[in-house]
């Protein structure tokens, strides 16, 4: 069947386009449906978000990278109030790997593994050693003219113009997609990211949220990041914080990630999730694991903490002191064993 490329054809809204939009944002990051109902409020898309709109750690849409934007580390964060995105937090590029894959046809293959996503922040540093996180963005990016470049389906930049056709409307679909991953709460050094994610585990596909707790060291500028499942369950919009209003958490270790994680995102293909015709549906592509990084077991502290729908900034704080926690009883074990090997 030949494709007639002489005319435009808007498949993005396609079973098809949105199938293939499953090796983008859902298997990198999330895009299914998930059971989320929180309130959006302003302060994403660059801008630099206030103390007091912080305050009460309000759920949003995480931030979309604009085109252009070079995928690289510098210095300043913020100009005139707006921020720059300055730190690279996760490179993610698939890698159809298991399963079914001869399923996979090679013009899929190469639409879905054109553009990396690519998560980034924008970090302040007005003063030596004080470091701030102003906002966490989302995107994807390609290598042109020697530097990895944010691009976007509808940019008319060189390095959005040098994708395909297919690449171009498989794009244009993960960008709607993008929607549904939400920056659950930010604080000056503490963001929480959640993204629908079709995971492979107990030998079938299933969908969950994957929560990435991001932090960065006020001294040193250092950032680093745990990654875990949830279960998502519906939020009561007008309930309190409680612990009624808790995602489940599931029984798999949490990871830790260094920021600038570049990462081949492992997928696993069933084949039974395809059409008569072929067309990939929902649970078609799964990801097989979690970031690249180190395994810590749960504490009782962290777990019930790990899956709030809404976080005050003192529970903020006591999730991340949970976590800290268990990375301080690691390197203490670490260190025990190397002395015993001695």
């Amino acid at each position: 069947m030949m494709l007639n490329t002489t005319k435009w054809i808007d498949i993005s809204s396609s079973p098809f386009a949105v199938s293939l939009a499953t090796l983008g944002i859902t298997l990198l990051l999330g895009g299914t449906q998930s059971a989320l109902c929180q309130e959006s409020v302003d302060g994403g898309n660059g801008t630099k978000v206030s103390p007091a709109a912080q305050s009460d750690l309000a759920s949003r849409q995480v931030s979309v990278l604009p085109a252009q934007t070079l995928v690289k580390n510098f210095s300043r964060g913020d100009v005139n109030g707006k921020a720059v995105w300055n730190r690279l937090v996760l490179l993610a590029t698939p890698k159809i790997n298991s399963g079914d894959t001869e399923a996979v046809s090679p013009m899929v293959r190469d639409a879905a593994t054109a553009c990396s996503l690519t998560i980034m922040a924008s970090v302040s540093n007005d003063r030596p050693e004080v470091h701030s996180i102003n906002d966490i963005g989302l995107g994807y990016s390609v290598v042109a003219g020697g530097e990895r470049t944010i691009v976007s389906s509808a940019g008319e930049d060189a390095a959005s113009q040098s994708l395909g056709f297919i690449p171009r409307q498989v794009l244009r679909a993960n960008e709607q997609q993008m929607v549904k991953v939400r920056l659950v709460a930010m604080s000056a050094t503490l963001a929480v990211l959640d993204a629908p994610t079709v995971f492979h585990r107990k030998g079938k596909p299933k969908k969950y949220l994957t929560r990435h707790f991001l932090w960065i060291n006020p001294e040193t500028g250092e950032g680093q990041m745990m990654v875990w499942l949830l279960t998502p369950t519906a939020l009561k919009p007008t309930s309190p914080a409680t612990k009624s209003q808790q995602h489940g958490v599931v029984s798999h270790p949490m990871r830790h990630v260094n920021w600038a994680e570049k990462e081949t995102r492992r997928i696993h293909v069933d084949g039974s999730e395809f059409s008569f015709l072929g067309v990939p549906r929902e649970l078609a592509f799964a990801l097989e694991d979690l970031p690249p990084g180190t395994d810590h077991a749960w504490t009782r502290q962290a777990a019930n903490l790990a899956g709030g729908q809404r976080y005050s900034p003192d529970t903020l704080q006591s999730l991340h002191l949970a976590i800290l926690s268990i990375l301080k009883s690691s390197v203490a074990r670490e260190e025990l064993d190397s002395a015993e090997e001695r």
